[in-house]
């Protein structure tokens, strides 16, 4: 599940998001947005908020499918 499937599916707004997990809202949207890549920082933190159902590869590497980089 990559993050905007996630934000969907929970029906949260990326503003909120980005508030509740320590983030620029800003950041959320470029990032959304495909203008930036995820930090490392940000990924874990992302890992974590979400219990596991974001993955810090699928929150770094959204449009790679999940089999690729769970080899």
């Amino acid at each position: 599940m990559n993050l905007r499937e996630y934000l969907k599916a929970k029906r949260l707004r990326p503003y909120r998001f980005a508030i509740m997990v320590g983030m620029s809202p800003a950041t959320l949207y470029r990032n959304l947005a495909g203008k930036t890549r995820m930090s490392a920082n940000l990924a874990v933190k992302i890992e974590q908020f979400t219990k596991g159902e974001i993955t810090r590869a699928e929150a770094m590497w959204p449009n790679i499918k999940k089999e690729t980089y769970d080899k």
